[in-house]
């Protein structure tokens, strides 16, 4: 195995995590009613650990079916504390894999390494999708809902950016 065969499955890997930010993202939009050029702002500000905590506070708050997703959402939560491919820096590795470095107060030197083979980036890749597919349908989070969530984000970049060059322009 190549490295460009890790670093396809590494890539493959944060593009599903990608994926779980914007579900994570529709489902706090949803829950909380906001629109989602509202729902947008309030996301946009929080960190990732934040939207698992705010999500799991708003699905016990409402209770019922939509409950059943909290324990899956922390399994992801406590699985991405232990995860050095979304927090870490990845480097060839021996023979078909990727090291990966994390820096973390808690170890005496500061950082941490460890190596996946490409197969396990893959596996871990393929589990975190079905996790993901699960909460999806758990709690009714559609492409349409990501799909609209993404269109604002896109819409306020845009007018971010002319805003900028009309700012850039009058100076």
């Amino acid at each position: 195995m190549s490295s460009d065969k890790s670093y396809q499955a590494y890539g493959r890997y944060l593009v599903t995590w990608d994926r779980l930010n914007a579900v994570l993202d529709a489902a706090i939009i949803k829950e909380t009613g906001l629109t989602p050029a509202h729902g947008v702002l309030l996301v946009g500000s929080l960190t990732y650990k934040s939207r698992l905590g705010v999500l799991r506070s708003l699905l016990g708050m409402a209770g019922g079916a939509k409950a059943d997703a909290i324990p899956l959402l922390t399994e992801i939560a406590q699985d991405s504390k232990r995860q050095p491919m979304v927090q870490g820096v990845a480097a060839d590795g021996p023979a078909g894999s990727l090291s990966f470095t994390r820096h973390d107060l808690s170890v005496r030197l500061g950082a941490s390494v460890v190596t996946y083979q490409s197969d396990e980036i893959e596996t871990a890749a393929e589990e975190l999708a079905t996790d993901i597919d699960a909460i999806q349908q758990a709690l009714g989070i559609t492409e349409a809902d990501l799909a609209q969530i993404q269109h604002v984000v896109a819409a306020t970049l845009t007018k971010r950016k002319k805003d900028k060059e009309a700012e850039a322009a009058d100076a």
